[in-house]
């Protein structure tokens, strides 16, 4: 009798460590069929949402979109779901369906060479163009700019785009470049002066220098203290705004010291003397920036050679690697797409149908699981 008793408690085990095992592979194989549908799943969200902003002109331009992204996102650590949320902030700031590849290639490769978020990346693409007026070319000329004072002046390219959504249109209405103002705030912030108070003093200090015939009698005093006039500085500003600012901060720094401070409170306010005082203690280095960033030779394609060198490192490589393998996960997932939709519509009748006699046989459903709970409890307690 305990021979036999041993053999069924064996064989008892044996089917506990089939079924376990079974189950384990079960769940093993559904696991392995869920990543691929869950990660098609993920892109065609962010596909149905640049959808609903952006109008592509038909099916052929759509699928072709999605190719280019899927192809870019092969070559470079940003994710097809990365690029589609760059190309929908993209269309809902206004950029046309037949620029959006470009644009959003763009975004990526700022995004990388900047080292900013994806969302700022694109943001910066699309505010600089409504904020200028200007097409995707100017704007990538002007990154350039940006990247190259951020490899050859103590300032970070995030803290330079801070300056110019700042600060950077009002260049226009004083006669200053854009590319001059972001000289401007590189000279500030490498000295020490935070992004924020320098926009300020920019604001300022470009608004003192344009102030004209409407300069309030102390900034006409103080401008003639050094031998100039409100009226003749607004003017050469419009002529060669670099030319008049080294000159206006050149006449300042030959005032007696204690005399610079109340001349610069008195031309430009009191918020700015930091930042004039910064302009005119560099203002060696200013002037070799301000020619630098106007020198093609030294600027173009900044953006570019940064975003290839960084694309090399390790963690861009594993992070491009990633993306291909999502990309075949995406293609597995789509394969299982239609059996599913077809397993789900033939599951989804018999699943009504049960929920449908649980709702009519409630008393039934109830005792039934009652006894299952009791037989449950009595398991544990016999171990």
């Amino acid at each position: 009798a305990q021979g036999r008793y041993e053999a069924r408690q064996e064989n008892i085990g044996k089917l506990k460590e089939f079924g376990d095992r079974q189950l384990t592979q079960g769940m093993g194989m559904a696991g392995a069929l869920a990543v691929p549908v869950k990660i098609a799943m993920d892109l065609e969200e962010a596909q149905a949402d640049l959808k609903k902003v952006a109008k592509f002109g038909s099916k052929e331009m759509e699928t072709g979109f999605y190719k280019a992204m899927r192809n870019f996102s092969e070559n470079n650590p940003i994710s097809q779901k990365e690029l589609f949320q760059i190309a929908g902030a993209g269309a809902q700031a206004g950029i046309s369906t037949g620029e959006l590849r470009q644009y959003t290639e763009d975004a990526a490769k700022i995004k990388v060479a900047f080292d900013m978020n994806t969302e700022a990346a694109g943001n910066f693409l699309a505010k600089t163009r409504a904020q200028f007026g200007i097409g995707q070319k100017e704007v990538m000329d002007y990154a350039d700019v940006i990247n190259y004072l951020a490899n050859n002046v103590a300032v970070t390219a995030p803290e330079l785009v801070n300056v110019s959504q700042e600060v950077g249109g009002l260049g226009g209405i004083a006669g200053i470049s854009k590319e001059s103002v972001m000289a401007l705030g590189a000279t500030l912030v490498a000295s020490g002066v935070d992004a924020k108070v320098a926009a300020t003093g920019l604001k300022n200090f470009s608004l003192g220098l344009t102030a004209g015939e409407s300069a309030t009698n102390r900034q006409k005093a103080a401008f003639e203290s050094l031998g100039l006039s409100a009226g003749q500085v607004a003017k050469d500003m419009q002529a060669n705004a670099d030319k008049t600012i080294l000159n206006v901060l050149s006449k300042i720094k030959q005032l007696p010291a204690h005399l610079r401070g109340a001349t610069i409170k008195d031309l430009f306010g009191k918020e700015s003397i930091q930042s004039v005082t910064e302009l005119m203690n560099h203002l060696d280095d200013l002037g070799v920036t301000l020619t630098n960033v106007h020198d093609k030779t030294k600027t173009a394609g900044s953006v570019n050679a940064e975003y290839n060198e960084r694309i090399k490192t390790l963690k861009s490589n594993l992070e491009t690697l990633r993306n291909t393998i999502v990309n075949v996960g995406v293609d597995l997932g789509n394969a299982l797409a239609p059996s599913l939709i077809r397993i789900a519509a033939q599951i989804k009748p018999v699943v009504k149908n049960f929920a449908n006699w649980i709702q009519k046989h409630p008393k039934l459903v109830t005792g039934i699981m009652k006894t299952v709970l009791a037989l449950a409890a009595f398991k544990i307690g016999i171990g």
